[in-house]
This record gives structure tokens, sequence and C-alpha cells, in this order.
């Protein structure tokens, strides 16, 4: 009896916890494309909260990147890609079970080239 009085006690538990874990946590999604609208696969997609702390995702085959979870607070995103200027956006607001949505336009970057004419 006390055994199930104790599983039960510790399932009770483990519900509330995860409720409350749901309840207090957001996330941060979008798409990352160029300036032709075309989709960026493997774009490196770096978050940094308020605490200094890290995240680093990569955006799927479909140029989709998503970090769930998220505690509200205030955020920074970074993406990276060979041969496209780095983006960064502040300032981004997490706020408790909410999805926040950040779409991503990379620009190209143009490389300086010298010509020397004798």
């Amino acid at each position: 009896m006390l055994n199930r009085t104790l599983l039960c006690t510790a399932l009770l538990l483990a519900i509330v916890c995860s409720v409350v874990a749901q309840q207090t946590s957001g996330s941060i999604k979008g798409a990352v494309t160029d300036q032709l609208a075309s989709l960026v696969t493997n774009a490196r997609v770096v978050l940094k909260d308020d605490r200094g702390a890290t995240i680093s995702i990569t955006t799927n085959q479909f140029g989709v990147y998503e970090f769930k979870n998220l505690r509200a607070g205030k955020y920074e995103l970074k993406v990276m890609v060979p041969g496209f200027v780095v983006y960064e956006e502040k300032d981004i607001t997490v706020e408790s079970h909410q999805a926040t949505t950040l779409d991503v336009q990379l620009a190209v970057e143009l490389e300086e080239q010298q010509v020397t004419v004798r």
C-alpha cells in the first residue's frame, strides 16, 4: 500500500512539473532565405540569452530553424552562412507559451577584388 501511494505521488509530481515547464517556456522559429527568396539550408543559427548562454542549431532542408523550451526573456539571434553577410537581431522577446516568429533574409557578401593593369 505504501509503495502504491509513493508511486502515485511521484507520478502526480512528474505531471505537475511537466505542466509548469510547458507554461513558462516559449519558442523562436523562422525561415532563412536569400535576397531572391530561396530557402537557405544548413545555415548556422546561434541564440544567446540575457545570461550569456548560447544554443547553436542549423536550418533544416526547408531552411527552417526552431528553438523550443526557452525561458521567457530577451535574446539575441545570429545567422551565419559562408558567402552571406552575418545577420544579427537583438532584443528579441520570448514570452511564456508563445511562439515568436523571426524570418531572416540574408544579403550576399560582396568581395572586394583588386585588379592591377600593367
